[in-house]
């Protein structure tokens, strides 16, 4: 015989600033799948969260600890007034850099940007972000996105791979694919150049790059010199303008 499991009641549960006061109905009539409880905050306000929502406790705040935390953040930033850009060092000793322009939009929209390892990405980039209140939670915006604005379906692409330099100079609108022509050397890659590996059962380096879906072997060399070279030729041909040795040779 079927017996059903009696459902648990959440009344009472504790979880980061917030106490689950009693079950109510869902926000979206349309969502009964799961339960729906109204959650009082510490500061007072109150919040609907589903149980899966509260079981996972990502939510810790209603939004008053970010802001509490940003306020007391907020002017420990360093800035420089330079002569054609703004220096900003964070708190832990990074410095970044925007235009004149762009420091003093985010200043007048009250954000505080600080740098963001990206542990999602396979190098060691990092990026300046900051988190605002949207709706019932906080969104990340990441600076470069905050200044050029693209549209969904494109990201924005620092020319010179430097993520901290975030001027308008040095920023463009850029597909997926043109974005990744232009991506920063993977942590695990151990010869130094992107697309160039040794062999290991010749002893020989061989020499690959990536376009349009396709991972193409340019050639196998002898020696690690001739396998970089014919893949920044390649590289340059085929990525034309988003090729990152086109674009270090441009500044030479």
């Amino acid at each position: 015989m079927n017996k059903r499991r009696e459902k648990l009641d959440l009344t009472g549960f504790r979880w980061g600033a917030f106490i689950v006061l009693r079950q109510c109905e869902p926000p979206n009539k349309s969502r009964q799948t799961n339960r729906y409880w109204e959650c009082l905050c510490e500061c007072g306000e109150t919040r609907i969260y589903s149980t899966s929502v509260i079981n996972s406790q990502k939510n810790y705040s209603c939004g008053c600890l970010f802001r509490e935390n940003n306020k007391k953040s907020r002017g420990k930033n360093e800035f420089s007034f330079l002569d054609d850009y703004v220096k900003v060092t964070t708190t832990n000793g990074v410095s970044f850099i925007i235009d004149y322009e762009d420091y003093h939009r985010s200043v007048a929209d009250d954000i505080h940007w600080y740098v963001h390892n990206n542990t999602s990405a396979k190098s060691d980039e990092k990026y300046v972000i900051s988190r605002r209140k949207k709706s019932d939670n906080c969104e990340e915006i990441k600076l470069h996105n905050y200044i050029m604005n693209p549209p969904d379906y494109m990201i924005v692409d620092h020319i010179d791979g430097d993520t901290m330099n975030n001027t308008r100079d040095n920023l463009r609108i850029v597909t997926q694919q043109q974005n990744s022509w232009n991506r920063a050397v993977a942590i695990n890659n151990t010869s130094g150049v992107k697309g160039v590996s040794k062999v290991k059962r010749n002893n020989k380096w061989i020499a690959r790059i990536g376009y349009n879906g396709k991972r193409i072997v340019i050639g196998t060399f002898d020696n690690y010199d001739d396998a970089v070279e014919a893949r920044l030729t390649v590289e340059k041909e085929l990525y034309g303008e988003y090729s990152r040795e086109q674009i270090r040779q441009s500044k030479i």
